[in-house]
């Protein structure tokens, strides 16, 4: 499902990732954890295709990045979910429509709009704030409705960059739940974070960035 076969990227002349090989399974829930700089985010938007490997190669479903067009990568980005750390919501919508404009841009009906939209609230537990703007919502709520506007195009992959970087001990802790729940209903999930205590309450396995390379690790709990 997705694939890094010794990618290398550099910027300025300065190397972030150097041999970076790495197969995530259909349904998978992997943690990719390291210090500010290790290049994490970077990662993500590698296989968002934001950013192109100069060396190696990227597979994410039937996208590769030696053969993807530009015209292409909206269509790959709409069978993934990306949350980031700082929401990117709009500001002058609603939740509700937060979440609906990305069905919007994709031409959906309107009717099918509220009917997912309704869904996928409802799955992040958020229906009865769905008319509250941005800024009458708490950090973790806003969170919530970010990853329901992930989910709400169903993809087979989410992509959590730093999802609980800007929230408290207790709500990282409910977000992460909340990942999890999506995964065991057949999402496959790869979440960035600095944060060593929180992946130990993941599941799955835990890929460390140090020194440009990507290693599998055990962390003691």
């Amino acid at each position: 499902m997705v694939q890094l076969y010794n990618v290398g990227i550099s910027f300025d002349k300065h190397s972030v990732l150097e041999g970076v090989s790495l197969d995530v399974a259909p349904g998978e829930f992997v943690s990719i954890v390291g210090a500010s700089g290790t290049g994490k985010s970077t990662l993500l938007r590698l296989l968002y295709m934001d950013l192109m490997p100069g060396k190696g190669l990227v597979r994410v479903g039937s996208f590769s990045s030696d053969t993807i067009r530009k015209k292409q990568v909206p269509l790959l980005r709409r069978r993934l979910g990306i949350v980031f750390q700082d929401f990117k919501l709009l500001e002058d919508r609603s939740a509700f429509e937060n979440v609906a404009f990305a069905l919007q841009v994709t031409g959906a009906k309107s009717a099918d709009i509220t009917k997912k939209v309704m869904t996928v609230m409802g799955r992040v537990g958020l229906n009865h704030r769905r008319n509250a703007m941005p800024h009458q919502l708490s950090g973790g709520e806003q969170q919530r409705v970010a990853i329901a506007r992930a989910l709400v195009n169903e993809p087979f992959l989410l992509l959590a960059d730093e999802p609980t970087g800007n929230l408290d001990p207790v709500t990282a802790h409910d977000i992460l739940q909340l990942l999890i729940n999506i995964n065991t209903q057949g999402t496959a999930v790869i979440m960035t974070t600095h944060n060593y205590d929180l992946v130990r309450k993941a599941p799955g396995r835990i890929i460390q960035l140090k020194d440009r390379t990507a290693a599998e690790v055990q962390l003691k709990s």
